[in-house]
């Protein structure tokens, strides 16, 4: 019987058709081990690419410093927006059940430190009376919110626009109540959007943070719900997996359909690796900066054409059958075999998934810097037709187009290397620090990355890892749409 246990082993058929029937009936002769040595431009290419990917991670998490009067206008950030609706919310749902003798029980002191926490700028902190007023509605209240404006009103260290808009809510909080004029009104509202809205006792905001409270209990039931499913799905595939019920499918191909053995160096996939980031760089900044000047969202369709990148081991001699191959761009078992054993896949993710969360939560608690993707901002400046856009980009694009890269070609590349830690570990490392999420987002993508570089070992075809990574993404993007929206 064959030993299959060497990560560098490199099996062929007796036949060299490739044959799926002698596959798995263990038809393969040992032939020598080709020679793996390395070469200067192998190790030019590595290198190139490491310096690339420790760029792209330096201009992900360079942040400008955050002072009294610069940073995201407070209706642009969700975070901030999220949390205090949320807070409004609890108390809201919880008020006709609570009894004004047991009103200590509603969101009130707590509530207003986590918001107080989140405040980075002068405006952050003004468009957070409001709230406080809604959490804590007395005269004592009151009187303190008014004090604070009116000390921001008079502070000639802030800009006049800021101290402008001070006076405006500090009106608001007069005996009697000094109503703004229509354009006081359009101004605060296109700078603090919700927050003014509150301010103004507009029914709509109210309405609006009992519907996102809802809907993030909603999802927090789904999580914990999918958490215990996903739970059971793991324990089942890794009593399989002890059981040897569950091989490598990505091993046991070593042909491929036309029955070319593996090729002597990988190279050309490392150089695609390396490619692709420098287009996915170049092209991605001039796309920034034509929709700085533009403000047009279809501008982010010209990514599809970083997909040519992919086709570059074919201009170094590889073959096509060979560029799938190595790429996984073939049906494995069948699409819908495939696809299923995707979703399986994702389900049995939920506990690493869990505690990827748990680590970026506790990066984000000690670095005070949240993840953040630009995703979320284009989604609340696009129209409808942007929108779409963006959902194609997130749903689509991403899941085809990174899964051909890093679960295909740079997995290919360093598969012939290491072992099967070794290239999932390298893979995923590179994912996650080429997200813009900064360092609070790298467990979490990490863990996700390794979910499909594993996914991709178990069924070699790309099928399933794209499956998984389009579901992940959709969900995600319909999250931030019903948030966002």
């Amino acid at each position: 019987m064959t030993d299959d246990s060497s990560p560098h082993t490199v099996l062929e058929p007796t036949n060299p058709a490739y044959s799926e029937q002698a596959l798995d009936s263990g038809a393969w002769a040992r032939p020598t081990p080709p020679e793996r040595r390395t070469d200067v431009r192998e190790l030019a290419v590595a290198l190139l690419l490491l310096v690339t990917v420790g760029l792209l991670y330096l201009a992900n998490a360079a942040t400008p410093p955050v002072d009294s009067e610069a940073g995201d206008l407070p209706g642009e950030r969700l975070e901030l927006r999220l949390q205090a609706q949320f807070e409004l919310g609890v108390r809201s749902l919880l008020a006709p059940a609570v009894g004004e003798e047991d009103s200590d029980l509603l969101p009130g002191e707590t509530s207003a430190r986590r918001l107080e926490a989140l405040a980075e700028t002068t405006r952050d902190r003004i468009a957070l009376v409001p709230v406080y007023m809604h959490l804590n509605p007395t005269e004592e209240a009151q009187d303190s919110a008014l004090r604070d404006l009116t000390a921001l009103a008079a502070d000639d260290s802030l800009d006049s626009e800021i101290r402008s808009e001070a006076a405006v809510f500090a009106g608001l909080y007069r005996r009697p109540a000094v109503q703004p004029t229509a354009a006081q009104r359009e101004q605060l509202v296109a700078v603090y959007g919700w927050f003014a809205l509150l301010a103004f006792d507009d029914p709509q905001a109210s309405e609006e943070a009992r519907r996102i409270t809802l809907a993030l209990y909603g999802v927090a039931l789904v999580l914990v719900l999918a958490l215990l499913l996903g739970t059971g799905t793991c324990l089942v595939l890794l009593r399989r997996l002890a059981r040897g019920q569950l091989r490598s499918a990505y091993r046991r191909r070593r042909v491929d359909a036309a029955g070319h053995g593996w090729p002597k160096t990988r190279l050309p996939f490392l150089e695609t690796a390396l490619l692709f980031l420098v287009a996915m760089t170049v092209i991605g900044g001039l796309i920034g900066l034509a929709m700085t000047s533009s403000g047009s969202h279809w501008l982010l369709l010209l990514n599809w054409t970083i997909v040519a990148v992919l086709f570059w081991p074919l201009a170094r001699g590889r073959s096509w059958p060979e560029l799938r191959s190595a790429l996984g761009w073939h049906r494995g078992r069948g699409l819908v075999t495939e696809i299923g054993c995707g979703l399986v896949a994702y389900l049995a993710a939920m506990p690493l998934l869990a505690v990827g969360l748990v680590l970026t939560l506790i990066l984000t608690r000690f670095t005070e810097k949240a993840p953040h993707h630009p995703i979320v901002d284009w989604l609340q400046e696009a129209g409808a037709g942007g929108i779409a856009v963006v959902v194609i980009l997130a749903v689509v694009w991403a899941p085809l187009v990174e899964e051909s890269l890093f679960r295909g070609s740079f997995y290919h590349y360093l598969r012939g290397r290491f072992g099967i830690a070794g290239s999932v570990l390298l893979v995923s490392l590179v994912f996650a620090a080429i997200h813009p999420q900064g360092l609070a987002g790298i467990p979490f993508l990490a863990t996700l990355a390794a979910v499909l570089g594993l996914t991709r070992e178990w069924r070699d075809s790309l099928v399933a890892s794209v499956t998984l990574h389009m579901v992940h993404n959709a969900l995600a993007t319909l999250l931030l749409l019903v948030l966002t929206t």
